[in-house]
């Protein structure tokens, strides 16, 4: 945010209707669909509305604008505003009297205090249920003042204006980190927990967006702004940019920057890095490989990629695969690694980066007071060399709109794009210009000005991202940590797998915030270890919770297993009343068979007897009866009844059953 728009005399006054503004911008936004200078439009009905004017003066509307919505907007966009005013027809000239007048109907039609009301109300309930977080949460107990101050100040992850000036929305009661702390938490329930206030927080982080990209990187034009094409446009990108596509974050982020850069290369755009940039990328991805798998990892000393992949569990084998995906991303993006301008070309462009380098440490300190400028020397070296060279290449030119720009250096360090914005308007008098650099936020929302959900998707992403890098504990933190750390390993009170545990494990890392809320006052000595029994407990407490659902699921499994049991004596009972059904009837038709061979023998026996003593039958008939005798006689003889009944029982079995 500008610190124009938070008023240093009377700054807590105005911070309602800023954060009222900045929600009703982004509602006219997303419903118009229009561009930067469109946006303003309602602004101006709604003010012209209330204060009846008979007349337009622009210095007049600027002061009442600000009283009014919180919002200090420059002469030049001002300007720019009443004369997309007068297109609309809500103002026109009174050429009698040569001033410029309202048009009352038209001016009724766009008036939104109904609107800004209604949010208001959203402001209210957001606010009383942030002192009400913090107040059950972590004992804390805040004003409604300081807590309509803290909401503002959290926009500070898109703009560090607010610590470099001279104006401070911090309450003097509590601490800077401590405040931070709750608020950030907030943000982070509200998003898991409560969309609405989630929702409402993106819609004021949009607002201020889209005033920081309108009055810092942007010059009204009296035309539509929408981008079309930056075949024109060299885009240089950070190294911490190159991180992001190659995974270095998580998917949901990196698909977003994946679409950024997309957009720029339909878009025709050149992009390019510096091979200091890639020299630095390389650089720190080789030193992750010596801290994955290290016992003597220390994330006081490790870079984010480092924190990242010892976060996600990576080894050293997957280090490298990702060092060796670098050359395939650029190429996959059309990134060209270039050199920057040597000092003796374009010399007449050489900026002072003595002075650079001023700007840049004053906003990074005014962001950390723990900023160390000698351990951080190289890395002011790269940013400094970054800037000069853009500066460089820019030629000296005064782009008004981006397509014009000729070059650009993007990242996603805030505090570097606002120290160079501050080096311009200061050192060189660039106020209404294109900065050399930028975000990727403010980038992004000029190429995706036509498409609001893109630009949603964008800033909550960014807003997320910012809230958990917020609540992991700062460089000073660490060091005592770590310190304090190596003193309990030293004296033998923590194991070789504590140690490890407590230096590599996220969950230790969020613990030491927690306990701390940010504030390094707040660390003792005996922290490592009752963050390491926090551990346990919790250990402990997830595996009773899996004991009591797995044994939820073994009852239930239980359950399952007895009804397939009882199914399955239930179907074996049914083939055994059917196996002795056909078994008794079996039997039945085997006696049956064998009482008629009995009778048989009987009969074919008798037979015999009694036609051996016909002399005056011929001797084949009798032949035939002495053997039909002989052949009962063997079934009837030499066969048991049992396996003559058993042999009758297996052929009915085959040929009937």
């Amino acid at each position: 945010m500008s610190a124009k728009n938070l008023n240093p005399n009377g700054s807590k006054a105005m911070v309602k209707k800023t954060i009222v503004s900045y929600a009703v911008l982004t509602v006219n936004y997303k419903a118009r669909n229009a561009d930067y200078i469109d946006n303003f439009i309602p602004f101006i009905a709604t003010l012209i509305y209330k204060k009846h004017y008979e007349e337009i003066n622009v210095n007049k509307v600027r002061k009442d604008f600000r009283n009014e919505f919180g919002l200090d907007i420059p002469y030049h966009p001002m300007v720019a505003i009443l004369n997309r005013a007068k297109k609309h027809g809500l103002i026109k000239l009174n050429r009698y009297r040569q001033k410029w007048q309202p048009v009352t109907e038209k001016i009724e039609e766009l008036e939104f205090g109904d609107v800004a009301n209604d949010h208001l109300r959203k402001q209210e309930k957001v606010i009383q249920h942030f002192i009400e977080f913090a107040k059950t949460n972590f004992n804390e107990d805040i004003t409604y003042s300081d807590a309509e101050s803290t909401l503002l100040a959290f926009l500070s992850v898109y703009d560090l204006e607010i610590f470099t000036k001279k104006v401070s929305l911090i309450p003097e009661n509590m601490s800077r980190s401590k405040l931070n702390y709750c608020l950030f938490k907030f943000i982070q329930h509200a998003n898991q927990a409560d969309p609405e206030i989630f929702d409402f927080l993106v819609d004021i982080s949009i607002g201020h967006v889209l005033v920081d990209t309108v009055f810092n990187c942007h010059v009204f034009e009296e035309e539509n702004s929408e981008i079309n094409d930056l075949k024109e446009l060299e885009v240089y990108l950070d190294s911490d940019l190159i991180f992001m596509l190659l995974g270095i974050v998580e998917e949901e982020r990196k698909s977003i920057y994946e679409d950024f850069i997309t957009t720029l290369l339909d878009l025709n755009a050149q992009l390019y890095v510096f091979e200091h940039n890639y020299d630095e990328a390389q650089s720190i991805l080789q030193e992750c490989l010596n801290w994955v798998e290290n016992p003597r990892y220390d994330p006081s000393k490790a870079s984010l990629s480092a924190k990242f992949f010892v976060a996600n569990g990576y080894d050293k084998v997957k280090v490298q695969e990702t060092i060796l995906k670098l050359p395939k991303v650029l190429e996959k993006y059309k990134i060209t690694v270039v050199p920057g301008p040597s000092p003796n070309e374009l010399e007449r462009y050489q900026e002072d980066e003595a002075k650079l380098k001023k700007y840049i440490i004053e906003t990074y300190r005014g962001s950390n007071p723990f900023f160390n400028e000698t351990e951080k020397e190289l890395t002011l070296w790269k940013d400094v060399k970054s800037l000069s060279y853009v500066h460089k290449l820019r030629k000296g030119l005064k782009p008004q709109i981006i397509s014009k720009a000729n070059c650009v250096f993007v990242t996603t360090n805030s505090g570097l794009a606002h120290s160079n914005k501050r080096f311009e308007e200061l050192e060189k008098a660039r106020t209404f210009c294109i900065p050399i650099c930028l975000t990727d936020l403010q980038l992004g929302t000029m190429l995706w000005l036509q498409s609001p959900s893109k630009v949603e998707v964008l800033n909550k992403k960014k807003l997320m991202a910012e809230c958990y890098a917020a609540l992991q504990p700062n460089e000073i933190l660490l060091k005592k940590y770590v310190k304090q750390l190596d003193k309990l390993y030293g004296d033998a009170l923590v194991t070789n797998e504590q140690y490890y545990l407590l230096r590599t494990y996220q969950g230790a890392m969020n613990l030491l915030q927690d306990k701390t809320m940010g504030d390094i006052d707040n660390f003792t000595d005996k922290m490592p270890l009752e963050i390491y029994e926090e551990m346990q407990n919790q250990i402990r407490g997830e595996e009773q919770s899996n004991y009591l659902d797995e044994r939820q699921e073994h009852g239930k499994t239980r359950g399952q297993l007895q009804e397939q049991i009882e199914r399955t004596n239930e179907i074996n009972n049914q083939k055994l009343n059917a196996e002795k059904s056909n078994e008794n009837a079996i039997c039945k038709l085997t006696n049956v068979t064998y009482a008629v061979l009995i009778v048989l023998l009987v009969t074919i026996t008798t037979l015999v007897t009694l036609f051996s003593n016909l002399s005056n039958r011929s001797m084949i008939f009798k032949g035939v009866l002495i053997a039909g005798a002989i052949v009962v006689g063997v079934i009837g003889f030499l066969w048991q009844p049992n396996i003559v009944k058993q042999k009758i029982q297996d052929l009915i079995k085959k040929t009937l059953f």
